[in-house]
């Protein structure tokens, strides 16, 4: 009987072993995709602000999916606010109430 534990055990541990070496492996490259693109944004940001191609200029001479245009050409909104959308909008007045409404 203890044995078959022990290799119950055994087969537990390898099959841990394996799927770290597989989750350290995910980690790897997910953190050198991470980093392509920002090397990608960048020389897209580079290419518009300095060479006068447009976004869509860039998109149309490399032939970039939509999912690539998200990933390598996010809009502004999607990498910070602008300084309108950080102050929440002013209240509207509500006239007191039994007040009759103004047309």
């Amino acid at each position: 009987m203890t044995d078959m534990i022990d290799e119950i055990l055994k087969a537990d541990e390898e099959a841990l072993k394996a799927k770290r070496a597989r989750l350290q492996a995910l980690a790897k490259k997910l953190t050198a995709a991470r980093q392509s693109i920002t090397e990608v944004q960048s020389a897209v940001e580079e290419v518009t602000t300095h060479d006068g191609l447009s976004r869509s200029e860039v998109a149309k001479t490399f032939d970039l999916t939509s999912q690539e245009r998200r990933a390598f050409m996010p809009t502004k909104k999607a990498t910070g606010k602008s300084a309108d959308e950080s102050e929440p909008p002013a209240p509207t007045e509500q006239p007191p109430a039994g007040a009759p409404a103004a047309y």
